[in-house]
């Protein structure tokens, strides 16, 4: 156990930054501290919508549950219960996921640029051909 409590998280430390009763249910837009890692987060919470996520052009989005990917066949669709009729604990796992990626978005952003750059060279004036 002694060599591996080095990869093993503090308890203290994944919980310094609890979410309050306010952060997961606003009453007007709001912004919440996420602890990532060892980096503080802020999410956008829309009362109605939920986290916004950030995209790599800076523009931002409403995050869904089913934007993970895990969909296998059809009967995983539709997952996506609305905001405001998810519970305590399905809203704080919806912002802290939502902090993550858009720290990881603002990273990839950053090493690699914003999107588009590429596209707006093989499309000029953003057109994509018709095959």
């Amino acid at each position: 156990l002694d060599r591996l409590s080095p990869l093993v998280p503090a308890v203290a430390d994944s919980w310094e930054m609890a979410l309050t009763m306010q952060d997961l249910f606003p009453k007007q837009l709001r912004r919440v501290k996420v602890q990532v890692h060892d980096d503080e987060e802020e999410v956008e919470v829309d009362p109605d919508h939920g986290p916004l996520l950030l995209q790599g052009d800076g523009t931002t989005k409403y995050f869904y549950r089913d934007f993970g990917g895990s969909r296998v066949n059809v009967s995983n669709y539709g997952q996506n219960t609305p905001w405001l009729k998810l519970s305590k604990t399905e809203r704080e796992v919806m912002i802290i996921t939502c902090a993550k990626r858009n720290r990881a978005i603002r990273a990839t952003t950053a090493a690699r640029g914003p999107p588009g750059i590429i596209f707006a060279c093989l499309f000029p004036g953003g057109k994509i051909p018709i095959m």
